[in-house]
């Protein structure tokens, strides 16, 4: 999962995180007990 931050933009980046989460509960794009990664974690792709 990619979530897009703008780095410039006014909306702090743990809101842009949120708010992208949130959108993908919302359309399915998280399945109930998806484990997200965690910090350290190569995979998790920080735009």
């Amino acid at each position: 999962m990619r979530t897009p931050l703008d780095h410039t933009g006014k909306v702090p980046l743990y809101r842009q995180i949120e708010n992208h989460l949130r959108q993908n509960i919302r359309s399915d794009g998280l399945a109930a007990e998806t484990h997200l990664p965690h910090d350290g974690v190569p995979g998790l792709s920080i735009g």
